[in-house]
């Protein structure tokens, strides 16, 4: 990421920021500046593949695990 270079500053995801903020190789320059959460839709026939079946488990313990942890949504 640009924003790792120090080249700039960026909006990112959650999931994207979690472990530069954590370490401290990215700071937060807005922390009163909150977006609104972003509603995804995973859509799929009735029969699914295992590649989709696991990206869909995947997403779904995540929501879940964030959910617990007070984060919102992934």
């Amino acid at each position: 990421m640009f924003v790792l270079a120090r080249d700039g500053i960026a909006r990112l995801p959650a999931y994207d920021a979690a472990a530069p903020l954590a370490s401290g190789d990215l700071i937060r320059v807005l922390p009163e500046v909150e977006t609104a959460p972003l509603d995804i839709f995973l859509v799929h026939t009735k029969r699914i593949g295992p590649s989709a079946r696991l990206l869909r488990d995947f997403l779904l313990q995540t929501v879940r695990q964030n959910e617990r942890a007070g984060r919102g949504r992934a």
